[in-house]
């Protein structure tokens, strides 16, 4: 919501769905509404033993002219902060040495790592102890800037549902380099941006 953006996804929990309701968020849904010509299923990933949730895709052209057939508004008069202006070497002068950076979501859940590779000044992403392919390059992931910040997560009764707690305050950390620094976050309301300052 921060991004005034169009959700688009493929169903979703009946929570989700009232907040569609309560909130008047734009989206568009992949399972109703007359959307089949605005999405398809990628068949080698059919036939390569992907789980069939996985196999469904779309693209900006489809998604603009879902939009434009929902009557969704594409374009915004009032400019966005989007709060992040990064230098060209934001390497943390005071920082802590930090070549490797482990993300533990929960406890026994998913896992991001990530690689700091000096040549190339970035750091390369892994997921699940492998590493993280772009399927549109072949080329490992790889990031200059890394945001992390902490939030409260609570799951429902059925522990299926994750939700995040997203405004108010809390710390974080920031990479650039090799080296990180603690931060702050700060998030006033749903569709305020994210201010990051120095711990």
């Amino acid at each position: 919501q921060a991004f005034d953006s169009i959700l688009v996804h493929v169903g979703g929990s009946t929570h989700a769905y009232s907040d569609f309701r309560e909130t008047g968020w734009p989206h568009l849904d992949a399972l109703v509404g007359g959307s089949a010509p605005y999405f398809y299923r990628d068949k080698d990933r059919l036939n390569g033993g992907y789980a069939y949730e996985h196999t469904l895709f779309t693209d900006g052209p489809r998604i603009l002219k879902y939009a434009e057939k929902k009557k969704l508004t594409t374009s915004s008069d009032t400019p966005y902060n989007f709060g992040l202006t990064f230098a060209d070497d934001g390497t943390p002068a005071q920082g802590q040495t930090a070549l490797e950076i482990n993300i533990r979501f929960r406890s026994g859940g998913k896992r991001t790592q990530l690689i700091y590779d000096p040549e190339l000044g970035q750091y390369k992403s892994h997921e699940y102890g492998e590493a993280y392919i772009d399927g549109n390059t072949g080329g490992q992931m790889a990031f200059t800037n890394i945001i992390v910040i902490q939030c409260k997560s609570t799951t429902d009764s059925s522990g299926y549902r994750v939700f995040h707690t997203l405004t108010g305050t809390g710390k974080g950390t920031f990479a650039c380099g090799g080296k990180l620094i603690p931060i702050q976050w700060s998030r006033a309301h749903d569709t305020a941006s994210f201010v990051f300052t120095l711990e």
